[in-house]
């Protein structure tokens, strides 16, 4: 029974793998695709959709409810999302959020948003392809940078 456990467990580990090399693989091609082409473009939210359904499948929690931001940002806005929810208590909502607004700012220069929570409205000004809402684990994520009067 035992060996029966340990080869599952080492087929499992061979398939995820594989999931994760396919993912870079395509996500590498995408966002090479992504920083060549002119903005807005009908591919992009195509490329969006089929990117939102990957993410889905390998995070099986992951999904981008509305956009403007090129894909590269997207990845990077999950990414640390993910990241704050590995760091932080779920339920420490402006401790995730002081987290990814520290890192966009860091990454792409200051005046980055960011509101996180399960429950919540907003109207806002943005500059533009700097907006993200997506909804990870059991809370949504807002991500924006302001617009300059």
């Amino acid at each position: 029974m035992i060996n029966i456990y340990q080869s599952l467990t080492s087929v499992y580990i061979v398939v995820v793998h594989e999931l994760q090399n396919y993912f870079l693989k395509h996500l590498v091609t995408q966002l090479g695709r992504e920083s060549t082409t002119i903005w807005p473009k009908k591919s992009f939210f195509e490329d969006s959709r089929k990117f939102e359904k990957e993410l889905d499948m390998l995070e099986g929690k992951g999904m981008v409810k509305e956009t403007d931001m090129p894909v590269k940002m997207q990845v990077q806005a999950m990414a640390c999302a993910s990241q704050a929810l590995d760091i932080y208590d779920v339920l420490d909502c402006i401790s995730i959020a002081g987290h990814i607004k520290k890192e966009f700012d860091k990454m792409y220069g200051g005046g980055w948003q960011c509101v996180v929570g399960s429950n919540f409205g907003c109207f806002f000004s943005h500059t533009e392809g700097t907006f993200i809402y997506f909804a990870l684990e059991s809370l949504n994520f807002l991500i924006f940078k302001g617009a300059s009067s």
